[in-house]
């Protein structure tokens, strides 16, 4: 029968190992603090039985860097906090914009759909004083810019400023995409976006819409 092998070595205590070492600087940081304490009256000593009129002088020093020091860290913690503050005000500017911005592209949409659908009951009649009617109407609404009707061919038959009708549409308005037979959004120059609309009959296309808008743009009390 074979001797029972000896047991194995307890595993260190790191633990305690660790505490110990923190034991160690927390004494030599109270040794240096009490030393330079020790020092330090011993220096005030001297000065005070040599010169009387410096400790004065050091002792005034003393307060003045103190009342600095406080002021400093004043300062800062002002400035902090007015940098926080900022911080969470642009986060909510951004975040109110963005809103506008959803609730404005939501009213739009809406306008768009409804006054295409007139438009496109006008055009199978061969209507056009009505559809001018409609955009002389909606020239008029708040942030709306232009409005313009076309035919097929691009010859506009309704438009904000009744001047311009019997006018190209491309020459009216620069910049238009490519037809499509979705709405597309064009961003204009001052936050503007243009809506081109394509008004589409059962078969074919029976002209465009195109409708400019201004984008609401929040602006901070600041001025900034």
């Amino acid at each position: 029968m074979s001797p029972a092998s000896p047991p194995a070595p307890p595993a260190p205590r790191r633990r305690k190992s660790s505490r110990n070492a923190w034991l160690v600087v927390l004494g030599l940081l109270a040794a240096l603090a009490i030393t330079t304490v020790i020092l330090w009256q011993k220096i005030l000593a001297k000065i005070e039985a040599t010169r009387p009129e410096l400790l004065l002088l050091v002792a005034v020093a003393t307060w003045a860097a103190t009342v600095l020091a406080m002021y400093l860290w004043r300062i800062g913690s002002l400035l902090r906090a007015r940098a926080k503050a900022r911080r969470a005000a642009e986060a909510l500017f951004e975040r109110l914009q963005r809103q506008v911005d959803a609730a404005f592209a939501e009213a739009i949409e809406l306008a768009v759909v409804t006054t295409e659908w007139a438009v496109r009951a006008e055009l199978v009649r061969d209507d056009f004083e009505d559809v001018q009617e409609y955009m002389q109407g909606l020239a008029k609404r708040p942030r709306v810019r232009r409005a313009f009707v076309a035919k097929r061919d691009g010859t506009v038959i309704g438009a904000g400023d009744r001047r311009q009708r019997g006018s190209a549409l491309g020459a009216l308005v620069s910049g238009l995409p490519a037809e499509s037979s979705s709405v597309q959004k064009v961003p204009c120059a001052n936050n503007g976006m243009l809506l081109v609309v394509p008004v589409m009959g059962l078969e074919s296309r029976l002209g465009t819409f195109v409708l400019e808008v201004e984008r609401p743009v929040l602006t901070r009390a600041d001025g900034e």
